[in-house]
């Protein structure tokens, strides 16, 4: 659902393969990108937060599954969701998830308390989860928009 179909076009994605590191086994777009090595518990990162925003984040994990074949990946600090390259995730806090999502543009919902310019042509919009019900169509709409980003779809290489 919501995946464009790139063909038999030779620099696709797909006929890239990822490089796994083989210290932590986090995948990459690139051989031998930087990064920091870590094996981390899911389960740790939620300490703190109250059973609502895990509920949230559970809900936001279930529903990008649905949508696309994705790794989770847990961090020190934040969990990221990634198909060729990281497309969405967040931050557990006490009383929120501070949810992140990779668009191609600046979109304008209000649900989106900051959003971040990484260059003029990809923007990280963050919103806060409380609570699995937060995790609604728009958010649905928000991670097949994401996953376009993630899926490498309009980068410059594949293109």
């Amino acid at each position: 659902m919501g995946r464009l179909n790139l063909g038999s076009d030779r620099n696709a994605p797909e006929d890239n393969p990822l490089w796994t590191c083989p210290e932590c086994g986090n995948r990459f777009v690139t051989a031998k990108m930087w990064h920091s090595c870590g094996t981390f518990a899911l389960d740790g990162l939620f300490l703190q937060s109250s059973r609502e925003v895990r509920g949230a984040y559970d809900a936001l994990e279930a529903m990008a599954r649905e949508l696309a074949d994705i790794i989770v990946t847990p961090q020190k600090t934040r969990i990221a969701f990634q198909t060729r390259t990281r497309f969405s995730g967040g931050v557990p806090k006490r009383d929120h998830f501070d949810a992140g999502f990779v668009f191609f543009r600046r979109h304008p919902s209000p649900r989106f308390y900051k959003i971040e310019d990484y260059s003029a042509k990809w923007f990280v919009h963050r919103t806060r989860l409380t609570c699995a019900a937060d995790v609604d169509d728009e958010v649905r709409q928000w991670l097949v928009e994401a996953l376009e980003y993630g899926d490498q779809c309009r980068t410059g290489r594949f293109a």
